[in-house]
């Protein structure tokens, strides 16, 4: 049953182009994940279908009745009935809720209504892995349809039936998961390689070939000295003949090669060099020392008996449940709390959530510049390693989009006078490509990096030490999330001892089984000797 019909509907935002949509339709029992870069127009692309802005042109139809969650959203108030949503989603009574709590209070509050369309912007973010599951639980099991826009491709992946690709102004439907988009998307990137170089391979035989005539024809010799009238004219006759053909054929040539159809490049990343080494700036060879710390929000202790050593230069990733403490240990950085050891040389850059540092009166390019020491080659280098475009340049950070403000706002931070950046989940709002982009940006820069995030594949490729709230005291591991999760290796004893053990069980077997007495001898010794030196270890150990 088809519960919202698209049709003719073109929408710009401040003068600004988005996108056209000759027609798509949503119906039941399909979850569609919307996908684009950041500023495409994915969040306005909801607001439309639920009636919160209007199309420039075209028609949006509703069967049936929508709920939202919104990103960047003011805090919710539940309804008076949630249906028991509020406990399933643990939402606190009292205001002044965490990122985490308010995201978790529009999730009740869109559950409890029972809508035939949910739409969801970026409803995990700041979202533990407990909350992540719920909110597939609730996708997989609503009776309707659902919308979705999310940066979590795991997520994307085990709920979504289909894909809607926002890109350069229009929408491409996939079937399938965000993968099997993916496997598609990289077959026509391929396609799209083969036939530039196609292209550019045509576009210079023509050119070579048009020279070639033009050079054959200027080089006639013209008529010898020694010929006669009558001959000279018939030389002339020949040679003007060929250099007519030739001349046609290098205009047809151009001809040709003015209707060969251009082939836009495919995108290239540029590479990210930072040649200053701001780390060094530091003076110290440890970024951060805690030697038995205590988190406190107000009288209530988070977390004690915090101990780590964090090299300058390291990248430290923060992880576990919302609650465990992650958001107050960023924060006493930010803060230089007793028991943290910071040099004074630091200069910490922070990163906030609420998104309030960017100049709404400045261009993304002025407020990039103001206050950093690279120049503005290099600026637009990283700008446009974050995904924003070269017309972006010289727009106004006040018709940013959400996940557009959060990049700029750490691209800023990246920019500055910084040599420790602290980033509490610096991927939430940010499309797949754009935290992509992000994470080659982070692993170039050469300053120390702390970051709290929920984002498994971010934190696998850029961190290099974790810092796990999961437990209590918190634990500090050197090395990566995958080290972190691999299994312990067998100590050298435990390995022996299994290795005697199964000797053993083999030996018994033998024995059981042997029917000559001078056998049974040999491997009732031998099975003895394995069970006292099995003994001998055990009560070594």
């Amino acid at each position: 049953m088809v519960l919202v019909d698209i049709s003719a509907v073109r929408k710009s935002f401040d003068q600004v182009f988005l996108f056209e949509i000759p027609r798509l339709q949503i119906a039941s029992g399909q979850r569609i994940g919307l996908v684009g870069r950041n500023g495409t127009g994915k969040t306005t692309l909801l607001r439309l279908i639920r009636g919160d802005e209007v199309p420039d042109q075209g028609q949006i139809r509703r069967f049936g009745s929508l709920a939202m969650v919104q990103q960047l959203a003011h805090e919710p108030q539940l309804p008076p009935s949630t249906d028991g949503m509020d406990r399933f989603w643990r939402v606190p009574k009292h205001s002044g809720r965490s990122g985490g709590e308010q995201t978790r209070a529009q999730l009740a509050s869109a559950a409890s209504c029972h809508a035939h369309v949910l739409l969801l912007d970026e409803p995990t973010s700041n979202l533990d892995m407990d909350g992540i599951a719920q909110v597939e639980t609730m996708i997989m099991e609503h009776e309707g349809a659902v919308v979705l826009i999310s940066h979590d491709q795991a997520v994307l992946d085990r709920v979504c039936t289909h894909i809607w690709d926002l890109d350069d102004g229009t929408i491409t439907e996939y079937q399938g998961n965000y993968s099997k988009y993916r496997r598609q998307k990289d077959r026509e990137a391929l396609s799209e390689q083969r036939d530039y170089e196609q292209y550019v391979q045509e576009r210079q035989r023509l050119e070579h070939a048009v020279a070639r005539r033009h050079t054959q024809s200027q080089s006639m010799r013209k008529t010898p000295k020694r010929m006669g009238n009558s001959e000279a004219r018939l030389h002339k006759r020949a040679v003007g003949t060929k250099q007519a053909k030739l001349n046609q054929a290098a205009k047809a040539l151009e001809s040709r090669l003015e209707q060969l159809e251009p082939v836009n490049k495919p995108r290239q990343e540029q590479r990210i060099q930072f040649d200053l080494r701001t780390d060094e700036t530091l003076g110290n060879r440890w970024a951060l020392v805690a030697d038995d710390a205590v988190g406190r929000i107000g009288s209530h202790e988070v977390y004690d008996a915090l101990r780590l050593q964090l090299p300058r230069g390291g990248r430290l990733a923060v992880v576990g449940p919302n609650g465990s403490g992650k958001s107050t240990f960023l924060r006493s950085i930010e803060q230089r709390a007793a028991g943290l050891n910071i040099p004074g040389a630091a200069r910490i850059g922070f990163f906030h959530q609420q998104l309030d540092t960017l100049d709404p009166d400045a261009t993304l390019l002025d407020a990039m510049m103001a206050d950093s020491p690279w120049s503005e080659s290099f600026v637009r280098t990283v700008l446009a390693r974050l995904l924003f475009r070269r017309e972006q340049m010289a727009t106004s950070t006040s018709v940013l989009s959400g996940g557009e403000r959060v990049k700029a706002t750490i691209a800023q931070l990246i920019l500055g006078r910084h040599n420790i950046l602290v980033l509490d989940e610096p991927t939430n709002y940010l499309d797949i490509p754009s935290i992509q982009g992000l994470t080659g940006v982070l692993q170039a820069y050469p300053g120390t990096v702390i970051f709290a995030s929920h984002d498994r594949q971010f934190i696998g490729t850029l961190a290099d030490h974790v810092l796990d709230f999961r437990r209590r005291p918190p634990r500090f591991f050197q090395g990566t999330w995958e080290q972190l999760h691999k299994p312990a290796p067998t100590a050298p004893d435990e390995t022996e001892q299994l290795l005697l053990r199964t000797k053993a069980a083999e030996l018994a077997g033998r024995l059981a089984a042997a029917s000559d007495d001078e056998e049974r001898r040999q491997l009732d010794a031998q099975w003895r000797q394995v069970l006292e030196e099995l003994r001998r270890m055990e009560s070594t150990s």
